[in-house]
């Protein structure tokens, strides 16, 4: 009975282990990337989950930067010709502490959510999308990525050392 018991304890934490918990300061660590093909156009556009303010430093200029973020391999000549950055404090906070609010909105972390839209000299060329966001944000350990072309699509995961895209 004890060894039943011990093995499906074994299961539990193996099974709890795979879901994307928070870092141990609350903090996820896991974002989304959806990467759309349509035409000559490439849209990418990336969510990330609450992030500390000290992560995101002097970043702002960096995530603004699209094409050092995203490069699509360089026989498609694709350019970045827009961006959106939007960084928000988390919302749903609640000052049951006492602490002045205008503190705690300094204090709370900021949710990522940007756009790039990329024009592509030769989209038949297009086959992948090198992700350089970990370099700009070593704290995201991973980037659950989607990619839609035409009525195609796919997933994949993303990492600091697995970081290209296959489109």
């Amino acid at each position: 009975m004890k060894r039943t018991t011990l093995l499906q304890r074994a299961a539990l934490v193996a099974a709890l282990a795979s879901f994307n918990l928070p870092a141990a300061n609350g903090v996820h660590r896991e974002g989304r990337l959806d990467v759309t093909v349509d035409g000559d156009s490439l849209l990418v556009e990336l969510k990330l989950p609450p992030l500390e303010r000290e992560a995101l430093g002097g970043t702002r200029e960096r995530l603004a930067n699209g094409n050092a973020l995203f490069q699509p391999n360089p026989e498609a000549e694709c350019v970045m010709f827009s961006h959106t950055l939007r960084l928000d404090p988390e919302k749903g906070r609640q000052n049951s502490t006492g602490q002045d609010q205008a503190q705690l909105d300094r204090d709370a972390p900021i949710d990522l959510h940007a756009e790039y839209a990329f024009t592509c000299a030769n989209p038949v060329r297009l086959e992948s999308l090198d992700v350089r966001l970990f370099e700009v944000l070593p704290r995201i350990e991973r980037l659950r990525a989607r990619t839609i072309w035409g009525s195609a699509q796919s997933g994949a995961e993303l990492t600091q050392s697995q970081h290209l895209l296959p489109l």
